[in-house]
């Protein structure tokens, strides 16, 4: 895989931001404490758009002395499907981590054709309004700023990686 900067035309030196990652919190009762990180990069190792679903572990006791991985529900958004990791007891009274696919559309048209055949055909439910498009520019433009003004430094990461590494493991 080619990185960006070694693409044809590219002035390596511009400093092009080609990754982003940003964690937001909703602030009501029901989503407190849970965090929200969106992620959007070039020359990752795989195309993937998907909304990761992190479990908080199993705080009974029974589990405390056993390694145990997180529930992990993965909706998939550019090939849907649904995927479920989880960690099940076995009859040894082991931890295991089982990964099951439950649904998918591999086969099936891209999920974005799904939404421009819905606004071809009139039907709004699948878009957003403006004053959510003006919201979300009202997230995302500190970031966006931060990087004009140097606030926020320009990691490097190979071609064909996931991306940055960072204290999260994400």
């Amino acid at each position: 895989m080619v990185a960006y900067v070694d693409e044809p035309g590219i002035n390596p030196e511009r400093d092009t931001e080609t990754y982003a990652q940003v964690t937001l919190e909703i602030a009501n009762w029901r989503w407190a404490g849970v965090p929200f990180t969106l992620r959007s990069g070039k020359a990752l190792r795989e195309d993937r758009g998907e909304v990761i679903v992190t479990f908080r572990k199993v705080p009974d006791a029974a589990y405390r002395s056993r390694a145990q991985e997180a529930n992990i529900l993965r909706l998939g958004l550019m090939s849907p499907s649904v995927r479920l990791s989880v960690s099940l007891l076995s009859h040894d009274l082991t931890l295991h981590q089982h990964d099951m696919e439950l649904f998918s559309f591999a086969e099936g048209r891209p999920a974005y054709a799904n939404l421009l055949l819905s606004m071809l055909r009139g039907n709004a439910m699948l878009t957003i309004r403006n004053d959510e498009a003006e919201e979300s520019w009202r997230i995302v433009e500190p970031v966006v700023q931060a990087w004009a003004e140097g606030m926020v430094p320009l990691m490097d990461y190979p071609a064909g990686s996931e991306g940055p590494s960072n204290e999260r493991g994400l």
